[in-house]
């Protein structure tokens, strides 16, 4: 029985092996691009999040005047709590 149908499938590839390769064509970009998209919206709710949210931020004055900016190299760092 398989091979009867890959007989079919090798003998008229306008009807049966065009069709196959667009289906697993698109299936597989569906698939692609919906895990993309999925990882760059929690990405940016993620980024999002972390950075305008908090209960408490320790910053120097010269990074509050440019925070907007996102300066790391007014960052605080190796500070103890």
């Amino acid at each position: 029985m398989i091979a009867f149908l890959a007989k079919g499938i090798l003998r008229d590839k306008t009807r049966s092996l065009f069709p196959l390769l667009i289906v697993s064509l698109m299936v597989t970009l569906i698939i692609f691009f919906k895990g993309f998209m999925l990882g760059v919206m929690n990405s940016v709710i993620n980024d999002t999040a972390i950075i305008s949210t908090g209960y408490l931020k320790v910053t120097t004055k010269a990074y509050d005047e440019e925070k907007q900016l996102l300066p790391n190299d007014l960052a605080l760092l190796d500070i103890e709590n």
